[in-house]
Formats: C-alpha cells, sequence, structure tokens
C-alpha cells in the first residue's frame, strides 16, 4: 500500500495551525481497485485536510464546552457544600441574569442540587459524543490513511523533498545542456 506524501506549503500551513502536521494523506490505489495506482491531485487531498480539520474543529468544540460545563459543576459544588453549612431559614441570594433572587439556604441547596445533577447529565452527553468524535476522526484517519507527524519528522520530510525537488533541477538543467 503506497502513500502520496504532499509538499504543497500551503497544506503544511493550514495542518499546522490546526497543532499537528498532516503529511501523509491517502492511498495512491483506488478502493475498488488494488492493481491500478491512480495519484491523488491536490484539490482532492485539500478536500481530505478540509475534512479532517471540520471533525478536529467539532471534536475542539465539544471538549471546549465540556471544560466549561466543569468549571461551572465545580463552582456549584463549592457553592452547595458552603450552603449545606448555613442554617436552614438563613436568607440567601442567587444571581438569574442581571437579578438577585431571595432564597432561604434550604431551597437553595434543593435547587443547586438539581443544576448539578443536570450539568452532571450535559457532561455525560458530551462525554460520549467526545468518544463518537473520536471514533469518527480515527475511520476517517483510517479510510485515507492520514498520518500525523511530529515538528521534527515534518522537517526531515521537507528537506528530502526539497533534495528530491534540486536533484530534479540539477538533471533537467543537464539534460539541457546536453542538448
Amino acid at each position: 500500500m503506497s502513500f502520496i506524501a504532499f509538499s504543497a506549503t500551503k497544506s503544511m500551513m493550514i495542518a499546522q495551525r490546526i497543532g499537528i502536521w498532516i503529511v501523509e494523506v491517502i492511498k495512491m490505489t483506488a478502493p475498488t481497485q488494488a492493481s491500478s495506482s491512480t495519484p491523488i491531485n491536490e484539490k482532492e487531498q485539500q478536500k481530505i485536510i478540509d475534512g479532517y480539520q471540520k471533525l478536529r474543529d467539532q471534536q475542539q468544540n465539544v471538549m471546549n464546552v465540556l471544560a466549561k460545563l466543569r468549571v461551572e459543576h465545580r463552582e456549584h459544588a463549592t457553592v452547595l457544600k458552603t450552603i449545606q453549612t448555613l442554617e436552614p431559614n438563613r436568607k440567601c441570594f442567587r444571581q438569574v441574569g442581571d437579578t438577585l433572587i431571595e432564597f432561604k439556604a434550604s431551597e437553595l441547596v434543593i435547587i443547586l442540587a438539581e443544576t448539578m445533577k443536570k450539568f452532571k447529565e450535559r457532561m455525560d452527553e458530551l462525554e460520549e459524543q467526545m468518544v463518537k468524535h473520536g471514533e469518527e476522526l480515527n475511520a476517517y484517519k483510517g479510510k485515507h490513511n492520514i498520518r500525523l507527524l511530529s515538528n521534527k519528522e515534518a522537517m526531515e520530510l521537507q528537506k528530502k523533498q526539497a533534495l528530491a525537488q534540486i536533484s530534479k533541477l540539477d538533471l533537467g538543467a543537464k539534460m539541457e545542456t546536453k542538448t
């Protein structure tokens, strides 16, 4: 199974922007015809990279929402822990939007416990989404043979490609001088 490695600077910059290097993109053989090799053009490679980036962005968005929910859940837990130590009839205020609403401590304990339960349910849903996005991403990588490289590996590949281009230019120049 052979791969096509693209050296387009634009593609490398896009891949670098998402924090990784995508270098080897896709099989050169068509999935239905293992014997015939068909090279993939740059436009198709870009579509594959864009699809991968879209999946990564979706996964990142879910991770960001999940992180925010975890922070709010911890804040609510801290407040709940503090309010539980108060007398049940003590006045407490809760901000809803731009308005402060007066509650008894015992009422707020119930409200915060319910809110935390909803946070937990939503966090569980988001964690399931994370797993699904991860599976989608892995399937996409497998389908298109995307391989992620470290910066060091990418630099080595770029050097090899540059040397190959230089040697092609040298051979082309030698051929022209012979004719």
